[in-house]
């Protein structure tokens, strides 16, 4: 039944879009690609018309309740999602990837601070490699916000511009969206965004911070053996001596007892300023 609804609605929603005027239906469609909200003047770059052509479009769409005009008469907003999906629909693939690129020009060459979107228009005109920039910075904006799902779409798009960068990039991307995953309990891919970060890292310090979040994820998961194994090995490679046997490991917890025990008792022989020359 609810899927018969939503097919009504379709062709309701269709039927009431192949009533309008064509130049509605371009300023429209420009303002699909753009968002379920989108501002006129966005809208106006993209559908190629003059202004008061574009703005008596806006107030028909408002007229025949496809639109809500907002701030003056400055922001639409799509009644329905399924109207904004019904004008995508009519729209080639051709010409969804060049308006998306036209929003990303104008948006670049207007406020290069709105970097979701940015990234968000460049990669949805098949551009992934100049929303590689911007993406990256709005999944760490992201991930900084605690807006894991948005950081992952981020990282995603910024993945997808990554494949012919160099690897400090790549491995940044990897490390970050494993990072973001694992977050998100999505622990398998996570898994395999840390081992292609390890594989990409040249520097020992680089290898262990990853070997530790690979035996934090396996602690997650419940493998408690790779977890230590993978700690261990991030150890030595930043140099520290791991003991195998129980008399070793009972000497250096002795001595570790002993520095501290001096520390706390004559800290001037240890912790004295050095005098100047």
């Amino acid at each position: 039944e609810r899927i018969q609804s939503s097919r009504r609605a379709a062709v309701y929603l269709t039927r009431r879009l192949e009533s309008l005027p064509e130049p509605t239906l371009r300023f429209l469609s420009g303002g699909a690609v753009l968002g379920k909200g989108f501002e006129f003047e966005f809208a106006l770059a993209l559908c190629g018309q003059l202004q008061e052509q574009a703005y008596g479009c806006m107030q028909e769409a408002r007229r025949r309740q496809i639109l809500w005009v907002q701030e003056g008469e400055k922001r639409c907003v799509f009644v329905h999602d399924k109207l904004r999906e019904a004008l995508l629909e009519r729209l080639s693939e051709e010409e969804r990837r060049r308006l998306h690129r036209l929003a990303a020009l104008c948006l670049e060459a207007i406020d290069r601070e709105r970097i979701y979107d940015l990234a968000y228009h460049f990669d949805a005109a098949g551009e992934s490699e100049k929303a590689l920039p911007y993406a990256l910075a709005a999944a760490e904006r992201a991930r900084s916000q605690y807006a894991l799902e948005i950081a992952e779409r981020q990282y995603r798009i910024a993945e997808r511009g990554s494949e012919r960068g160099d690897d400090a990039t790549r491995l940044k991307i990897a490390e970050g969206l494993g990072d973001v995953l694992m977050l998100r309990g999505k622990y398998e891919e996570a898994g395999r965004q840390f081992d292609i970060a390890r594989k990409l890292a040249k520097d020992n310090i680089i290898q262990a911070r990853l070997q530790g979040k690979i035996g934090e994820l396996a602690f997650k998961r419940g493998d408690v053996k790779t977890s230590s194994e993978a700690t261990e090995h991030g150890l030595r490679l930043l140099g520290r001596y791991i003991p195998k046997e129980r008399w070793v490991l009972i000497v250096m917890l002795i001595w570790e007892i002993f520095v501290q025990v001096m520390h706390t008792c004559v800290p001037k022989w240890f912790l004295a300023k050095r005098k100047l020359d």
